[in-house]
């Protein structure tokens, strides 16, 4: 009986290609937070989101358009003192609710 290998914690990648050659994205992930949530996408939108390959450690391939790639920086929330004393009464009330 041989024993089936088991990816550690950094082997669980998620690696996304694309150039200007193509108008696709190839997105190749291991993380199974990043399957599901790709698999949901193929079937809602089966025709801009292709899974092309599976394998036997759960890692799956997907192809897109690069035009759904995105890269953000931090949020920054920015609040004045009054807007963030009402956040507060209302998160206090809402705490006396429950």
């Amino acid at each position: 009986m041989s024993k089936k290998y088991r990816l550690t914690n950094d082997e669980h990648e998620t690696v996304i290609t694309f150039d200007d050659g193509d108008v696709n994205a190839t997105v190749y992930t291991l993380q199974a937070k990043h399957v599901r949530r790709l698999d949901k996408l193929c079937s809602k939108h089966p025709d801009l989101f292709k899974c092309t390959r599976r394998d036997e450690y759960g890692g799956a391939e997907y192809m897109f358009p690069q035009s759904y790639v995105s890269f953000r920086g931090p949020r920054t929330v920015t609040m004045s003192e009054e807007q963030r004393r009402k956040a507060a009464e209302r998160l206090h009330n809402r705490r006396l609710e429950h």
